[in-house]
């Protein structure tokens, strides 16, 4: 099998060739027309392909191009079928590859895991940006989504940037558009993260659920190992918080007795057990706190985290990181 790239833009033409070396199934051999004298005399005679992708500038010198896979790199971040957006980077071009084109890694899609809580200043999103943080250090490649509805985590990255106006906007739509829109608009901290989201979350006319369905189109696309989404406080459906297939849930706790017993009521209700759901009890001062259980309803007491006056997440986590990974 073929695949041709044609582009005229140097510098993103070492991009994704480089990305295409790596990310393609064996057996297909990569063609590059990134000349224009080459590329000029190319279009003057018939040729036949498996697969072209080809900068939009220069679609005017494949009319004798034949291939039944064609993708069209284009410089507006729209969504349309057979298009990939130019500044989403090799990604981007990787995620529209047809099937048969893209290498295999064995796994259906990627694991969610959700960060949850029913005790509240218990640690929930220090956690959720830990266990990023924790599974990116052991070589995982990872995203963190926020499905609170005030999102407030940018203070513990440090980083200021809010998402768009024009992709919240994009949320309200089929969550196989929307995650798209939300790939091209991830930052890095070491992990891929989601910019916070300005405002209150139903003010935009946008659910957790709809975040949680975005979260799930993302991990169908095989981008990352794991996809951490910090569930919101309130329990919103049961099917939400449940752990279905292919994902795991994080408890965090704080370190008192009614935390627990609200804590263990969850776990029974929701059906949990270890093999899906893991416990973490955060922010005690002092000695370790009421709580030395190593297992609460089944499931495993991961770590207990101390308060951590300056939010720094980067050095705990692991042994739950291991735990659900």
């Amino acid at each position: 099998m073929e695949l041709l790239f044609i582009s005229l833009d140097e510098e993103y033409t070492n991009i994704i060739e480089g990305a295409l070396a790596v990310g393609i199934s064996e057996g297909i051999s990569i063609s590059v027309i990134s000349d224009i004298k080459y590329l000029t005399e190319y279009s003057k005679s018939d040729h036949k392909v498996d697969l072209l992708i080809v900068d939009e500038k220069c679609l005017g010198y494949t009319e004798r191009i034949i291939t039944d896979n064609k993708i069209v790199v284009i410089e507006q971040n729209e969504v349309n079928e057979g298009c990939v957006y130019k500044y989403g980077g090799a990604q981007a071009v990787l995620r529209g590859l047809p099937d048969g084109f893209i290498k295999s890694d064995g796994l259906n899609e990627s694991k969610l895991i959700k960060v949850a809580t029913v005790t509240g200043g218990s640690g929930k999103t220090t956690t959720a940006l830990g266990v990023a943080n924790a599974l990116f250090g052991i070589g995982r490649k990872v995203l963190y989504m926020s499905a609170e509805n005030v999102q407030n985590f940018s203070w513990l990255i440090d980083d200021s940037i809010s998402l768009s106006e024009e992709v919240v906007k994009m949320m309200t739509r089929p969550p196989r558009v929307s995650a798209e829109q939300i790939l091209n608009a991830v930052e890095h901290n070491g992990f891929d993260y989601v910019p916070e989201i300005s405002g209150i979350l139903s003010s935009w006319q946008i659910t957790s659920e709809m975040i949680l369905n975005i979260a799930k189109e993302i991990c169908k696309k095989k981008v990352y190992d794991y996809v951490v989404l910090e569930m919101p406080r309130e329990v919103t459906t049961r099917d939400s918080f449940s752990a279905h297939a292919n994902e795991s849930v994080i408890l965090t706790m704080t370190q008192d007795s009614y935390s627990k017993e609200k804590t263990k009521r969850f776990i029974k209700l929701m059906g949990y057990e270890a093999k899906n759901c893991v416990l973490v009890c955060g922010k005690y001062q002092g000695a370790a706190g009421e709580i030395n259980d190593e297992r609460i309803a089944g499931c495993i007491v991961c770590e207990r985290i101390k308060y951590i006056e300056d939010g720094n997440y980067r050095n705990s986590f692991v042994r739950t990181a291991l735990a659900i990974s």
